[in-house]
């Protein structure tokens, strides 16, 4: 790329040679629409002269350039230890500061037993060592805070995990961020179906309102993970934040199933593909479309299929299905409240289905 792009923001055509890898990869997805990078927009040339294609890039933002830099300032020398000027005055006085005892008897020659005794009085001498000096502990330096690893995932007992399906990365509508984020306890363990059942009482997930909202992400530039907001992740496990609510069926999954994690309750995340499904509340939803629910193995009575998406009914919109290929998704109550029917109208049948335990990050 020449270097007078940078200071205006016109397209100018550009090689095939010329594109970036990553847009060459996508060389079909180009041919029906720009394509944005970091810094540059591409596209296919409005106008073709010839039978080969041109394609032409601009910059994505107007840059403006600032010239000349700000150093950081010179370290300052560092400051001398007192304690070297301490522990050299203390050797100091030692040296200098050695009680001598003076000498003992009588300062002449002393008769002992009649005999004249003229030996020399003995001379005693005491050296006081000096006090040992012992230096002040070191401080502890705290401890430095360490937040989510972006490389993989993982944070104190947690690492998260992205939906991967035949047609990408599953997206969502912003209730953890762009994509439905997984977030896995590595301690978390099968429940009983009384404890799910529990669970599922005290979780207020499927109290929100349901707002049919179509989201595609559409193209990105690097992976899917890069695009994952992790500081407010690590604030939602450490209770500083809330995700946001729940819109789609896809987000209800997401917030139970991480909700359940963090409580300590082992979940998969389960997509599954209907056919038939008759659009009751007319929300423009189509006949074949896509489902979200959630999955819990249990101790006792083996693999709970759990789906908590609002509907325009009873309080409580917590419900168990009979998941299976070819037959219909028929939703039961698990709290029944009266005056409304323990088993919902069929939502259709199933004619595929993807179970995600843990999900995948960066692989």
């Amino acid at each position: 790329m020449t270097r007078h792009w940078v200071n205006d923001h016109e397209w100018h055509d550009i090689e095939y040679s010329e594109l970036p890898g990553w847009v060459r990869r996508r060389i079909k997805t180009l041919h029906r629409k720009q394509l944005v990078g970091r810094h540059f927009r591409y596209r296919l040339a409005p106008v073709q002269f010839s039978a080969a294609p041109r394609y032409q890039v601009r910059l994505r933002h107007h840059i403006s350039i600032r010239k000349g830099a700000t150093f950081p300032p010179k370290q300052m020398k560092a400051e001398r230890s007192p304690v070297l000027f301490l522990l050299l005055f203390l050797a100091i006085l030692a040296l200098i500061f050695v009680p001598i005892v003076l000498f003992g008897g009588s300062r002449g020659p002393r008769v002992t037993s009649g005999q004249l005794s003229t030996s020399t009085p003995a001379v005693t001498a005491t050296v006081i060592s000096p006090p040992t000096l012992t230096p002040p502990p070191a401080p502890t330096p705290s401890p430095t805070p360490v937040g989510i690893n972006s490389h993989t995932g993982t944070y104190k007992n947690y690492y998260l995990g992205l939906v991967d399906t035949p047609e990408g990365t599953l997206s969502g509508s912003g209730c953890y961020g762009d994509f439905i984020v997984l977030i896995n306890d590595k301690g978390a363990a099968n429940p009983t179906y009384s404890q799910l059942v529990n669970f599922l009482q005290q979780d207020k997930t499927d109290q929100f309102p349901y707002r049919y909202t179509v989201t595609t992400v559409g193209s990105y530039y690097g992976t899917a993970e890069s695009h994952i907001d992790l500081v407010r992740v690590q604030n939602i496990i450490d209770g500083k934040e809330q995700p946001n609510p729940p819109h789609v069926c896809a987000d209800f999954a997401e917030r139970l199933h991480n909700d359940a994690e963090i409580a300590g309750i082992r979940c998969a995340y389960v997509s599954v593909d209907l056919s038939g499904y008759s659009d009751p509340y007319h929300y423009g939803i189509p006949s074949n479309t896509g489902h979200a629910l959630d999955a819990f193995q249990t101790t006792d009575r083996g693999l709970i299929y759990v789906d908590d998406t609002n509907s325009a009914g009873p309080t409580r919109s917590v419900t168990t299905v009979n998941v299976r290929v070819g037959q219909q998704y028929i939703p039961q109550s698990v709290f029944p409240e009266s005056g409304w029917s323990n088993t919902y109208d069929s939502m259709g049948t199933v004619t595929n289905m993807l179970v995600t335990w843990d999900g995948n990050w960066n692989n």
